[in-house]
């Protein structure tokens, strides 16, 4: 089953980015690195990335605990379809989506705006020929369910979290530097205003299946004076934020790699991180 192109929107609005220098060249973007993504597996001794990232490649950690959330669910689903003998109707897959709030721009600058799709063991349940059953309705809301069992270990720490980094936007620092990706993405021909409207232009070409290129070039380009000022603040931000969650960052610590592992064993699925 293909993924809804709705997922796709989602994929874009949550982007994330690459780090290289804004410039009014127009000369064309340079070619995107065609090698497929890779992963690496297993739980990190210090689980603060994977829960508060602060720069845009920790948040691959973090992309790696929240498609294994979805797994979770897609799993769960799964065997409940299974055992019902009937399909799922029609979802987005699990897959590792990024934030548009922490951009990871070399990822973005190889790999384009596209989510990576999380490869699941096992056959996905086959379609019904008569349509989704009641069944299936129900197994894809036991599935919501486990995903949301375990999401909420760490899913109002990690959302107090990304509240606080959206939050830098406000600064008249950062403001500033968003004044110029507008006009360093009209040098490098992208018709897009803003972020949103960039993130726009992405989503036609994904939803389109053409390539997205240039615009990850240009993207990764004109936001690297918006990530030089906002990576500090952002590292700056997490150190208090730490000291004013100590606790609870200390029962993450000892109860999130136990229920990971838990889960590993029972679904056969493992916890893993995109590389570039």
């Amino acid at each position: 089953m293909s993924p809804p192109r709705s997922l796709y929107a989602v994929i874009v609005l949550l982007c994330a980015v690459t780090l290289a220098a804004c410039s009014s060249d127009r000369s064309a973007p340079a070619p995107m690195s065609t090698h497929p993504v890779r992963f690496t597996y297993g739980v990190p001794q210090d689980i603060t990335p994977l829960v508060l990232p602060a720069t845009g490649a920790e948040t691959r950690w973090s992309q790696g605990l929240d498609a294994f959330a979805q797994s979770i669910g897609e799993a769960t689903s799964r065997a409940c379809a299974r055992s019902h003998g009937t399909a799922l109707p029609d979802h987005p897959p699990p897959a590792y989506i990024r934030r548009a709030e922490l951009p990871d721009l070399e990822f973005i600058r190889q790999h384009g705006f596209g989510a990576v799709p999380v490869a699941l063991p096992g056959p996905s349940p086959a379609d019904a020929s008569t349509g989704v059953s009641p069944a299936g309705q129900r197994c894809l809301r036991q599935g919501a369910e486990a995903m949301r069992g375990f999401r909420d270990l760490y899913a109002t720490t990690q959302s107090a979290w990304m509240t606080e980094v959206a939050g830098l936007r406000a600064v008249p620092a950062v403001r500033e530097a968003f004044r110029g990706l507008g006009p360093c993405l009209a040098a490098r021909g992208i018709e897009a205003a803003d972020e949103e409207g960039l993130f726009a232009v992405a989503d036609r070409r994904l939803a389109a299946d053409r390539t997205d290129a240039d615009l990850a070039v240009a993207y990764t380009a004109c936001m690297a004076p918006v990530e030089a000022i906002r990576s500090p603040l952002r590292e700056q931000l997490r150190r208090r934020f730490l000291a004013t969650h100590s606790a609870q960052l200390r029962e993450l610590n000892r109860a999130l790699p136990a229920r990971i592992g838990q889960l590993q064993a029972h679904h056969g699925i493992w916890l893993s991180f995109p590389v570039p």
